[in-house]
């Protein structure tokens, strides 16, 4: 096998393992519904994966802080989108959907994205990607029906589902805009500095959160959903 194969195989690895990962935040989301605040869980899904990322982040955001400075419009944008925006959004609806919903719902992201490029940049949408977002929507539907398409129509759609596809917007917002974040921060250094605003913008919410509602609870359960968010859906799933 050469080495563009492996390449490739690995590139097909680490997106697979990368989409699994984002499952399982709507899976853990609705999981803990009636144990853990939505933005509580929010809040720390983003200071969670600071957190991991933070011994090898913080020195670089440091070497890049002028970079940073000057960036901090597009890198605060991408933040409340890809970090904010998505989680709180996803969070609130996961206590009054379930979480098949959210899964169909996140299905659509592919044509958030598609048509976002369009809008903002004008990119051109081809047969081919139209193609793919057909065949990915249609293999989300047989798996989630388990091969009976008809059992799509018993599948009730609740307010709770538009507020879960503000945050699939958000994040498919956030995938198009990619492209313009800073270059001259590496990987690392990019994901530590937006997950630390993203911490800090959703932090006001969940303070109100804990006055109205109550504070995060301390219990294994709290501890291991939110190493779970923290780690796959938002460090390794972003990375990859």
């Amino acid at each position: 096998m050469t080495n563009d194969h492996c390449s490739a195989l690995t590139a097909y690895l680490m997106l697979s393992l990368a989409a699994a990962f984002w499952a399982g935040n709507t899976i853990i989301g609705r999981a803990v519904v009636g144990e853990l605040p939505p933005l509580g869980f929010a809040f720390w899904r983003s200071f969670g994966a600071f957190l991991i990322l933070a011994p090898i982040g913080l020195p670089r955001m440091w070497r890049a802080r002028a970079n940073i400075l000057v960036h901090w419009k597009m890198l605060t944008l991408l933040a409340i989108l890809g970090m904010t925006g998505f989680a709180m959004f996803s969070f609130i609806a996961l206590h009054s959907t379930e979480a098949i919903n959210g899964t169909l719902i996140q299905g659509t992201l592919p044509i958030v994205v598609l048509v976002a490029s369009w809008v903002i940049f004008r990119h051109s949408i081809n047969g081919r990607q139209v193609a793919g977002v057909v065949v990915a929507l249609a293999g989300l539907a047989a798996i989630v029906t388990r091969g009976n398409p008809g059992s799509l129509a018993e599948i009730g759609l609740n307010a709770a589902d538009f507020v879960f596809w503000l945050g699939v917007f958000c994040y498919g917002v956030f995938t198009v805009l990619l492209p313009c974040r800073p270059q001259s921060l590496d990987l690392i250094c990019f994901l530590t500095v937006v997950f630390l605003i993203g911490s800090i913008t959703t932090l006001p919410f969940h303070i109100g959160e804990m006055i109205v509602v109550g504070a995060m609870p301390m219990s294994w359960t709290a501890f291991w959903a939110v190493a779970y968010i923290a780690l796959f859906p938002a460090v390794l799933a972003h990375l990859f």
